[in-house]
């Protein structure tokens, strides 16, 4: 074995210590906080890194203290981490030792290749939020995430030095706010929190700020903050707002991600690495390129066709249009929308293929629209269409794949099956499209494609019929949902799916004040937990789990927990990332909120709820030119669309334009025959001294409460609008025993100045545990 060649003094001094342990073969590099060398381990004949650590670190301190520091590091074990293997002192000097990992640093990468593309960027980035994720989750925060101690190798990303910057902190008993040990005890000024450079307590947030300043480095070429002192980067760090990334090709979504990791306050972060990674996970497959594209953007219709009129390669686009039934309404209707949804949803497992979700698909069932002009809109490749005919026993379905750019067709059949055969149709249909789209399957993707969530049909049936009613979104339909998903679990009562469907029912209900929130959301966590009992892998369970846990238990921590659970498993699931959004505002965090709620829109851009909600988002920060442009986005989707004159009311009252915000609520109460808005009605009324429609609000309220249930809420807000304070809080109290949903956005609903400054207010919003 060679020997390191040309030794100089601290080389020939540590070669000497470790002789008959390592031999030093070559110095790889270092910086300010140690020396790096490539080794061979002389007992078991392997390369490893040999780190000797500056003589000035940690004079005098014991190689015991050292290892005691760095143990819970070492002791990482995780695919994206590279573990430690041991630690000690050789000759006085510390020093611990790593595996060699062949490939080069993302700083080596970065010096000759500064640009990645998108796509590359955004995986080495969900690797190193992996990495964090685990890491945070056994107490260790790295503090010195930056390019040089990421590898590659690969493909792949590996984070080094875990724990190493507090072990040497700890060791050195460096003071805090110390900024001549900057460099190698605090972390690296470049990629430095603002909280971190200011010496204060760090935590995990810390470093998903720096994990933000690496992307932007890759997405950009540079940091988000340099300057030429050390003290010049740390005041830009705590008061200069991140560059703005002019790459066509980044998408919107992707600069919400970057925005919540690089905000200055560690409460407007991602709450964790998992939260990070996760957002990441949801808009890598869906809009990112696999090459770097920096010529000048081509206007947006053009380059959408573009995207999805692309003939070479597997197609990687699709969306499953409704299949037509006989006629509305029918049996066959059910089964033509049971028979869609089935096949999308099987199809949206199928990795590097995007399917447009439901909700965007169905908004073109009935309509006559030309199959390239729906591949348009929906930014796809293919289009599968299809019909379904039942006659008594007999079911009779036909199915075809169009390339929409070629407008030929790649597949087509017909299956006559008897209705107890409905599971090896669907099976068979999504089959035979994957082949046809050229997709190769993993072992996993295949036994998906044909996995049953019961062996029942009838079950089945009852399930679909279900699904039919609940998308209808009226009470009547709802309690007609119940009536069927109930009957899909008594027939197979191991049908996991059934409880899921049972469960959002029952959120909706409670939310909506359909029926009252203590009879409504226990059914419905009733039912989401034995659906997880059944199959603990089910994401729409944990999503409908976690629905319940933000709205009806205000257990925060467990809804996030639930809402990260279901985006684990399935990150295309857009409502999970439209109701993490509401705990993000529950708890105050808006850009988060809005990172959130823009990746739900992204993976469901026609879906009008995920779209008003947009504009809830954008209101509640503040944001309300962007609010008053999404509002008229979902307007223009579809004008009756009831949940689009929320946002747009309270836009319009905070602006002072009273008139406009009470035309919005009053097309509210309207289109929703009086079920919602008359609470923000008799508030906005009342707050542009218009007491009597604020008045005749309050009366409908009282009238219906003789047949239905009716928020106390809604109660309170209208007696608020009339500065009637004390039975305001006489039926806010009535609401927080009821636990009515909306309690949980109590900070942000518009209330009188008198009503907040009251000592009852902050009380009420304490007892309910949220942040002030």
């Amino acid at each position: 074995m060679e020997a390191l060649t040309p030794p100089d003094a601290v080389t020939e001094r540590l070669a000497a210590a470790l002789a008959g342990m390592f031999v030093l073969r070559r110095e790889l590099g270092g910086g300010g906080m140690s020396r790096v060398f490539e080794a061979c381990e002389v007992s078991l004949g392997r390369s490893v890194v040999v780190k000797l650590l500056s003589p000035e670190v940690a004079p005098g301190v014991s190689v015991e203290r050292f290892r005691k520091e760095i143990q819970v590091a070492a002791n990482l074990r995780h695919p994206h981490i590279v573990p430690l293997f041991s630690a000690g002192t050789a000759d006085g000097m510390l020093y611990y030792t790593m595996p060699y990992i062949s490939g080069e640093s993302l700083a080596s990468r970065l010096e000759h290749s500064p640009l990645f593309s998108v796509a590359e960027a955004v995986d080495i980035a969900k690797e190193v939020a992996d990495a964090l994720e685990y890491a945070h989750r056994l107490g260790v925060v790295h503090r010195d995430i930056k390019p040089g101690n990421v590898l590659l190798e690969g493909g792949h990303a590996v984070v080094t030095d875990f724990g190493i910057a507090r072990a040497v902190q700890q060791v050195s008993g460096a003071p805090r706010h110390s900024l001549t040990q900057v460099g190698f005890v605090l972390g690296t000024p470049t990629y430095m929190s603002p909280e971190q450079g200011s010496g204060d307590e760090i935590d995990g947030r810390s470093d998903l700020y720096a994990l933000g300043c690496v992307l932007h480095e890759m997405l950009t070429g540079a940091p988000p903050f340099t300057g030429p002192t050390m003290q010049s980067i740390l005041v830009q760090h705590l008061v200069h707002p991140p560059p703005v990334i002019t790459r066509p090709d980044v998408p919107e979504a992707l600069q919400d991600v970057l925005r919540v990791a690089l905000a200055k306050a560690p409460d407007e972060r991602y709450a964790s690495a998992a939260d990070l990674r996760d957002a990441l996970r949801a808009i890598d497959d869906r809009s990112l390129s696999r090459e770097v594209r920096i010529a000048p953007p081509m206007p947006i219709a053009t380059a959408t066709f573009a995207v999805a009129t692309s003939t070479s390669g597997p197609i990687d686009s699709l969306a499953v249009l409704p299949f037509e039934g006989s006629h509305k309404d029918s049996d066959d209707d059910y089964l033509a929308d049971g028979i869609t949804e089935s096949i999308l949803n099987k199809l949206t497992g199928v990795s590097g293929l995007r399917v447009v979700p439901r909700s965007s698909v169905f908004r073109y069932k009935g309509k006559d629209v030309a199959p390239t002009v729906i591949a348009r809109e929906l930014r796809v490749r293919a289009l599968v269409t299809g019909r379904v005919v039942q006659r008594g026993e007999k079911l009779f379905v036909s199915a075809e794949l169009t390339d929409a750019a070629s407008e030929s067709q790649l597949w087509g059949d017909r299956l006559t099956r008897t209705t107890a055969d409905i599971f090896s149709v669907q099976e068979e249909l999504a089959t035979e499209i994957v082949k046809s789209l050229r997709l190769r399957l993993s072992a996993e993707e295949k036994e998906e494609l044909v996995r049953r969530q019961t062996e029942d049909s009838e079950a089945y049936h009852a399930y679909l019929r279900g699904r039919h009613q609940w998308n209808k979104r009226t009470r009547d339909a709802f309690m007609n949902a119940i009536e069927h998903f109930t009957e899909a679990i008594e027939r197979d009562p191991a049908y996991a799916l059934a409880y899921t469907g049972l469960s959002d029912t029952y959120n909706v209900l409670g939310y909506y004040n359909y029926l009252p929130p203590s009879e409504a959301y226990p059914r419905a966590k009733a039912a989401s937990t034995r659906a997880l009992e059944l199959d603990p892998n089910l994401a729409e369970a944990h999503a409908s789990l976690g629905y319940t846990r933000l709205f009806f238990d205000w257990e925060w921590e467990g809804a996030a927990q639930s809402f990260r659970r279901a985006i684990s498993l399935n990150p295309g699931y857009a409502s999970a990332h439209q109701w993490f959004a509401w705990y993000h505002l529950v708890t105050g965090r808006y850009e988060a909120m809005i990172a959130s709620m823009r990746v739900a829109l992204d993976l469901d851009p026609l879906s009008l709820i995920i779209s008003a909600h947009m504009g809830y988002a954008y209101f509640w920060a503040g944001r309300h030119d962007e609010a008053l442009v999404q509002i008229r986005k979902t307007t223009s989707l579809d004008q009756g669309f009831a949940l689009a004159y929320w946002p747009l009311g309270a836009v319009e009252l905070y602006r002072g334009n009273g008139e406009a915000a009470i035309a919005a609520f009053r097309s509210l109460v309207t289109l929703t025959r009086g079920a919602v808005g008359l609470g923000y009605l008799g508030m906005c009324a009342g707050r542009f001294q218009r007491p009597d429609i604020a008045r005749e609000a309050l009366e409908s309220l009282e009238a219906a409460a003789g047949t239905r249930y009716v928020s106390p809420l809604d109660r309170a807000l209208c007696h608020a609008g009339m500065l009637d304070i004390e039975s305001a809080f006489t039926w806010l109290e009535r609401a927080f025993e009821d636990r009515v949903s909306d309690l949980v956005r109590i900070h942000v609903l518009p209330w009188p100045a008198d009503m907040r400054n009251d000592s009852r207010f902050g009380a009420l919003a304490a007892r309910l545990k949220l942040p002030v």
